[in-house]
């Protein structure tokens, strides 16, 4: 038997989507537990002809071939069919709850929707299933109540999309219309006039919650609306509503605000939802105490509401009141803000926007300082300035920019890009975006001092906590940063350690140099320098800097700054994280950028929309993270890279740029990965001119690391399987391009000459004889060609059985090596004089060695007497 199950408090989302699921499973029988909504009892009266449910207590308890659950993933919900999952041979889960996720499903798609009609609804599409007007109205009931006629915040546009769809294929809106927007019963109305008088507002965080509770003898239906309703006349932030309905309590919550997790504050009641809506049914608790948990949890869950300080830039770019305005024109710029404090050593006088520098400039005065054209009236707000009383700061006074102010001193500023970034985030649609996450969701802190106890040695722990104590002399912050904090947090081994030094990075080298005995060398250009000690270990130390990029593509500019700065010109959120050094703080993880929740939910993101628009070598490198620690790129991320990929950003990088993140690339471990998904995006003609991604190509280079490791344990040879995978992709350019692509590297000349001689001997097109000739004859086809034109050559045949042959050859031509004991000499000793002879004999013994017609010393001593008289040279 095949059950269709969801959940008890059955609405028409569930329903909707549990009508969609019988089509595409039809031997399943649909099945409803618990009580469904009023709405939807009735809709189910109307319609129970054409809808065939059982009740719970008609499906006895037995082993189950399948059982479908849609619009719950957790067991609670199923009520009094939750024994199904112990009995199910197959659990399939269709639903858009991914917080509430528990039960181990042998298929399940859970994804953030508005409606969970709406998958099934693209499956039934997707699988050319027709839907008939009866059955589009039922699933756009579905979409239209679970989005709020699709106005709720979860809505996406996924949901419109088959809703629109539902509507071409005939759904009517009236019935539609006629179910969801039904006015209060006499028992709801009464309900609903308790919950406006018993409601209490609360102050939660700086966050409006108003909460209200009620009795009533009888059950009571539709108690989501009502709450919704409450919302929406009251103007809140966010509404609980906790009834006592015959023997349970009911709880559900709507809000409108992010900080304000709905879905986790149910789960203590063991419920469950969206973030922004959610509820709960409690058996064992009164109403008074499920209230007053609730106002314990409140506290708990509520975020605080952003302020000043969360989401303020600093440090703060200020100009001198003498500063020319020209000269703050470059600066704003180059940092590309819209304005500047004016700051008279550290006291705040005055802003000057870009509107007043475009003035003074098209009338000629740019030598003049810009205190003659700044605003001096300034209004500043404190580091705890709620986000809401900035807004109004800024719409009242048309202002574009507000100084943070703490005891006299600058330190911070708030723009209005920086407003507006907060509110809606990536929809933001302004030239410069930050894409990393506001507030970080981590579930628990990483231990790093653990952390790296289990994964250095006990030298190499005590030498960054030296190096934290020599910069402590100095008061100089000194972090662990990038790519090992990162692989450190993973738990993956990595000893590339990076030092980024809020001082002087080269003097504080020099001091660890002198401490452990290292070798320095220094870059005072850069400040930075290197150490490396005696045991091999190379220690880099960057001062804290920041970049700019004077034209896409271009090397950055690089001048001093902070460890904020320094780590947000970094590729990704996942590389922006730093482990502090110094010994009061040593092992505290410093993340900025949210970078340890991208770790956790796998995916790579950058920290701004112009990120592959300023170096296109992050594309690169994005898709080799992504598919080294299979991560994925993060959607917005994914829409930046493949916008930067259109505009064909790569092809302005040079060669040796481009070459240095391929390397990396073909020294992966699984490179195939990372070159499968290049071709699915469209990169590699940007690569490597000419170069046509086919399944030719990927199927040679699927061979590689199988044939190299062949090689390796069978004919003893050790190849650089990166210049085999090169070498191939070259030759799949053409001669051509791939030589016009070589001269712009900086090769090693002994992989250029490797190359040049692949491109210029095609053995594939001997390929068709190569199987017909004796080992013997092979040789003097192969015998120029080093093991690694061979593989080269291995890796393009198709014929698994050729492959064997030139491989038991490769084996062969490796022993004769040793096998063969006559050389030169011994033909000296014979009176041979030297020259061309030496060659054509020897090779001769090679080639009956190959083909067994020669074994042993004595046999091969007679072998050459026996050639050199048939040649006349005895």
């Amino acid at each position: 038997m095949q059950l269709i199950l969801a959940h008890r408090t059955l609405d028409f989302d569930a329903l909707a989507a549990m009508v969609a699921a019988k089509k595409l499973y039809p031997r399943a029988k649909l099945v409803v537990s618990g009580k469904p909504d009023p709405t939807v009892r009735e809709f189910m009266a109307l319609y129970k002809d054409a809808i065939p449910f059982l009740r719970s207590h008609q499906v006895p308890v037995q082993e189950l071939e399948k059982v479908i659950i849609v619009d719950t993933n957790a067991v609670k919900q199923l009520g009094d069919m939750s024994w199904t999952i112990e009995k199910a041979g197959e659990i399939h889960i269709y639903d858009h709850h991914p917080e509430t996720g528990e039960i181990q499903a042998t298929h399940s798609r859970i994804e953030r929707l508005g409606a969970v009609t709406t998958m099934l609804v693209e499956e039934l599409v997707r699988k050319n299933i027709a839907i008939s007007p009866y059955e589009a109205t039922i699933y756009a009931l579905g979409i239209y109540q679970d989005t709020g006629c699709l106005t709720y915040p979860g809505t996406t546009p996924r949901d419109a999309r088959m809703a629109a769809l539902l509507l071409e294929k005939g759904a009517n809106l009236k019935v539609v219309g006629d179910f969801i927007e039904r006015g209060l019963n006499d028992d709801q109305q009464e309900l609903f006039n308790d919950l406006i008088t018993n409601a209490e507002e609360l102050w939660v965080n700086g966050i409006q919650v108003l909460v209200s509770k009620a009795r009533v003898d009888n059950y009571v239906g539709g108690l989501a609306f009502l709450t919704s309703k409450l919302l929406e006349i009251t103007g809140v932030d966010s509404v609980i509503a906790v009834v006592k309905m015959e023997k349970k309590v009911h709880l559900v919550g709507r809000t409108r605000v992010d900080c304000v997790p709905m879905h986790r504050v149910m789960a203590n009641f063991g419920g469950g939802g969206h973030p922004k809506a959610a509820a709960a049914t409690v058996k064992d608790m009164d109403l008074e105490g499920v209230y007053q948990k609730l106002r314990d949890l409140l506290k708990k869950f509520v975020q605080p509401v952003l302020t000043a300080e969360k989401i303020m830039s600093y440090p703060v770019k200020a100009v001198a009141p003498d500063t020319s305005i020209a000269e703050a024109g470059k600066l704003m710029l180059r940092y590309g803000h819209s304005g500047m404090p004016v700051r008279d050593q550290e006291k705040l006088v005055g802003i000057i926007s870009r509107r007043d520098v475009d003035k003074a400039l098209y009338h000629g005065l740019g030598h003049a300082p810009v205190k003659g054209f700044m605003s001096r009236n300034v209004r500043v707000i404190s580091p705890d300035t709620p986000l809401p009383e900035i807004q109004r700061l800024m719409v009242q006074y048309d202002i574009g920019r507000l100084p943070v102010v703490e005891n006299d001193r600058m330190v911070g500023i708030v723009s209005r890009s920086d407003v507006l970034r907060t509110l809606h985030g990536e929809g933001y649609n302004h030239p410069f975006n930050t894409l990393y996450l506001n507030q970080c969701n981590i579930r628990e802190k990483p231990d790093v001092r653990r952390l790296l106890a289990q994964q250095l040695t006990g030298e190499q722990l005590e030498l960054l906590a030296g190096i934290g104590r020599l910069a402590d002399e100095h008061n100089w912050g000194t972090y662990l940063v990038g790519g090992v904090v990162r692989d450190l947090l993973l738990e993956v081994p990595n000893f590339d350690f990076d030092i980024v030094v809020e001082g002087n990075a080269p003097q504080l080298a020099q001091a660890v140099a002198e401490e452990y005995d290292g070798r320095l060398v220094v870059h005072e250009k850069f400040q930075t320098a290197t150490v490396v000690l005696n045991d091999g270990l190379k220690v880099d130390f960057a001062t804290a800097r920041k970049e700019f990029y004077e034209y896409p593509a271009a090397l950055p500019t690089v001048e001093a700054s902070t460890l904020k700065e320094d780590l947000y010109r970094r590729d990704f959120t996942i590389n922006a994280m730093a482990v502090q050094l110094n010994e009061d703080n040593f092992g505290e993880l410093v993340d900025f950028f949210c970078g340890y929740t991208d770790l956790e939910e796998k995916c790579i993101r950058v920290l701004h929309n112009l990120s592959f628009i300023e170096d296109p070598t992050r594309i690169l490198r994005a898709v080799r993270f992504e598919q080294r620690y299979c991560f994925e790129i993060e959607p917005q991320t994914a829409y930046v890279m493949r916008n930067a990929i259109l505009e064909e950003t790569l092809k302005s990088v040079s060669a040796d740029r481009v070459w240095a993140e391929l390397k990396l690339i073909l020294e992966e471990a699984a490179p195939i990965r990372i070159f499968k998904r290049l071709a699915e995006l469209e990169v590699w003609s940007q690569i490597i001119p000419g170069l046509e991604w086919n399944d030719t190509l990927e199927g040679n280079l699927e061979r590689v690391e199988k044939i190299a490791d062949t090689i390796s344990r069978e004919a003893g040879s050790k190849l650089d399987t990166w210049l085999i995978y090169l070498t191939l992709i070259l030759k799949a350019a053409g001669k051509r391009h791939a030589t016009g692509w070589l001269q712009q590297l900086s090769l090693a000349k002994e992989y250029r000459q490797f190359i040049a001689s692949c491109l210029d001997h095609d053995l594939v097109q001997l390929s068709g004889r190569l199987k017909e000739l004796t080992l013997k004859e092979l040789h003097k086809i192969l015998r120029a060609r080093s093991t690694g034109e061979v593989a080269v050559l291995l890796c393009q045949l198709d014929d698994s059985g050729l492959r064997e042959w030139i491989l038991k050859y490769l084996v062969k031509r490796r022993s004769i090596k040793e096998e063969i004991t006559v050389d030169g000499n011994y033909l000296r000793a014979l009176g041979v004089k030297p020259g061309p002879v030496y060659g054509k004999v020897l090779f001769a013994l090679e080639c009956a060695v190959l083909n067994d017609e020669v074994a042993g010393e004595a046999a091969q001593r007679e072998f050459v007497h026996r050639w050199l008289k048939e040649k006349g040279v005895l």
